[in-house]
Formats: C-alpha cells, structure tokens, sequence
C-alpha cells in the first residue's frame, strides 16, 4: 500500500500538470494576502476553502488520468487484493487535500487578521480537508473510463465546477431542480461554518464535514465501481 501511494504522488509530481497546482496555490496566496490586504482569518479561510475544492477537482482529474500508463496496469494486475488498490486512490486524494490545505491555513493564520482560537482553526482545517477530499473525488468522476474525450472531460469540469459555485442562486431562482442539484456538495455552507464561534456550534462543523466526506466516498465508490467494470477498455 505505501508502495503503490509513494509511486503514485511520484508519478503526479514528475509532469508539469503535478507541480501547476502549487503554483496556481502560491499565486493564490500572493494575492490574497498582498502588502496592504487587511483579510480577515474568516474571509481567508472561506475563500481558501473555495479555491482548495476547485483545485482538488482538478488534481483529482490529473490522478484518475495516470491510470492509462502502463506501470498503473502493471499494479492493477499485481495487487491480489483489489480493496486495496482503490483504497490507495482515496489516500492519495485525501494526501492532496491535507497537505495543500495545510499550506492554506497556515498562511491564513499568519498574514491575516482578527482573532484566532487554535480550537476553531483545527476544527475549520479539519472541515476543509473533507471539502478538499469532495473536489478531489468529484475530479475522479471524469475518470477516462467514464468519459474517454479529454476535450469533452474539460468542458464538463468547468460546467460542473460553475455548477457547483452558483448551486444556491440556481436552486432559489429555480426550486424544482433542488431534486437535481442534489448530487453536487453544498460547498456553499462553508461560508456559514466559519462564522461558527462557540463551543455550542461546533456539532455543525462536524455535521457538515461528515457531508463532504459521505459525498467524496459516494464519488470514489461510484467511480471505482465503473473502473472495476470496465477497467483499460476506454
């Protein structure tokens, strides 16, 4: 298992679509918190939390696409057990998604202002690491397994990461596609979750991370399913 997961962020970091994603993460930091920018730790946690879903939807989408090299099949065809290849593609997502959170928060902490409790910001960081895990889980539904067109893989990402963004506007204009949008995470409830600063609110941040993760594995689950099916037949 560790194997497998060493060789996999490997294969990631190697290319340049592996290291893109930490520079988009550094121009995102120099931005937010350019000399004269009075953030607030709640707005930079919130937009951090924004950006990291839409970025792990996009490393999600990177990873899922190295399953067509030869040395992913070479481990398909070696792992006896087939629990536990899928496992260590849920680990490598859940990786991402800690480390690069990891990077976010401690910026927050140090160049933006207001009070900080250590207790809310573990509990916040905590929370967007399953939002990060959903973004990434999203990205893998675009598995070439599922949809083979690259081109077609693309338009899909951005419809649905706009999708995702404006969830709450389209359902309040439109209430009947509720039922519809119901398969894309409420990422939106992040933003209610960081102004959460009692001890008696604090089920709520666990309620709603509980939400992200049951998503992310339904992802996960779903697209391991159709691979487990179809497999390298693309």
């Amino acid at each position: 298992m560790i194997h497998m997961i060493t060789y996999n962020l490997k294969l990631f970091l190697r290319s340049i679509k592996g290291i893109l994603p930490f520079v988009v993460m550094l121009i995102f930091i120099g931005l937010t918190y350019y000399p004269g920018t009075n953030t607030t730790i709640q707005t930079a946690v919130t937009t951090s939390c924004f950006f990291m879903f839409f970025l792990m939807i996009y490393i999600g989408y990177i990873l899922c696409n190295n399953d067509l090299d030869i040395s992913e099949q070479c481990i398909y065809v070696r792992c006896r057990n087939k629990i536990n290849y899928y496992l260590y593609k849920v680990i490598c997502v859940l990786i991402f998604s800690i480390v690069l959170n990891l990077i976010l928060f401690t910026s927050a902490c140090l160049f933006s202002i207001g009070s900080k409790n250590a207790l809310t910001i573990i509990l916040w960081y905590i929370s967007a690491v399953s939002v990060g895990f959903c973004g990434g889980a999203m990205g893998q539904m675009f598995h070439p397994a599922i949809i083979n067109n690259r081109k077609f893989s693309t338009v899909f990402i951005i419809l649905i990461s706009t999708l995702c963004a404006c969830k709450t506007n389209i359902i309040n204009s439109h209430p009947v596609l509720h039922y519809l949008f119901f398969v894309f995470p409420p990422i939106e409830n992040f933003t209610s979750i960081c102004q959460i600063s009692n001890w008696g609110e604090f089920i709520i941040i666990a309620k709603e991370t509980l939400i992200f993760l049951i998503y992310g594995i339904i992802y996960e689950t779903l697209k391991s399913f159709i691979w487990e099916k179809r497999k390298f037949l693309m």
